[in-house]
């Protein structure tokens, strides 16, 4: 993902940042891609992880439904 960043022209897009985790790591992955793609002119509008560990896949999709709604981003 990193990679692909690096090769993206990023400049005055809105992005919204997202990781899947089995542990703990979600958050810091999560900023090291807001980082990133601010350096290649991204504006970050929102980001947020999504635990995976023992979830069905239609549980996953559930969870990201319910966190894209709180979070008020149907609109992106």
């Amino acid at each position: 993902i990193l990679t692909i960043i690096d090769r993206c022209d990023l400049r005055a897009k809105d992005v919204i940042l997202f990781a899947t985790m089995d542990a703990n790591r979600g958050e810091s992955n999560v900023e090291r891609l807001e980082e990133k793609v601010k350096l290649r002119g991204a504006r970050v509008i929102e980001s947020f992880t999504i635990a995976t560990k023992d979830k069905s896949p239609e549980k996953l999709v559930s969870d990201t439904e319910a966190i894209i709604e709180m979070k008020d981003l149907k609109m992106y």
